[in-house]
């Protein structure tokens, strides 16, 4: 794969698309999909659907997809330090799960010194809200960790911020271990050359 046919637009968005897509389940073509691609072809149609301007699966079918996923995810466990790789875990993957799960508490024990509050369950409720989306991060706020564990919320928000810079700061790291990868085996490339 050469950089105008990179998939990715950046490693972030490899990741975040790569994590994703190991929550969905593997599908087959219907016989309904087929018929529509078949007559799409005969019609002289292109068959790519193009379904976001920064993704680019050209040439590629569900499952070689889905292999290039496996690939940057897999890149993230062989390639990034424990500690990347817990920051990168807690950060992209969408739901929660046993990596995630192992992701936070490595991430909560690592941060012991950054903490101005003591206990592990409040500790690890800020590591959920600091990498918690949609209605996860709904349930998880400010208020309710201050509320359950009677602490202020100002307490609350300044962990928050400084736990968050350490986390961020790690997550950065791995990221940039892996762009020269991705960039060298044409997983990412950047606009301009995706234009050409």
């Amino acid at each position: 794969m050469t950089e105008t046919n990179a998939v990715f637009r950046s490693v972030s968005q490899a990741l975040h698309v790569s994590f994703l897509m190991s929550t969905l389940p593997v599908t087959q073509r219907g016989n309904t999909q087929a018929l529509v691609e078949r007559l799409m072809e005969d019609a002289g149609m292109r068959r790519e659907i193009v379904r976001d301007g920064t993704l680019n699966f050209a040439g590629l079918s569900p499952m070689e997809v889905r292999g290039q996923c496996a690939m940057v995810r897999g890149a993230v466990d062989h390639h990034t330090q424990p500690l990347e790789r817990a920051a990168i875990h807690a950060w992209f993957m969408p739901t929660p799960t046993k990596a995630k799960n192992e992701a936070v508490l490595l991430l909560r024990d690592h941060c012991d010194a950054t903490f101005t509050i003591e206990g592990s369950s409040p500790r690890a409720l800020i590591l959920w809200h600091i990498h918690s989306q949609g209605r996860a991060r709904d349930v998880c706020t400010e208020r309710a960790i201050a509320s359950e564990f009677v602490l202020s919320q100002s307490t609350v928000h300044r962990n928050i911020v400084a736990v968050s810079k350490v986390c961020t700061l790690l997550r950065r790291r791995g990221m940039d271990a892996l762009e020269p990868m991705f960039t060298r085996d044409g997983l990412i490339g950047d606009d301009e050359a995706r234009a050409a």
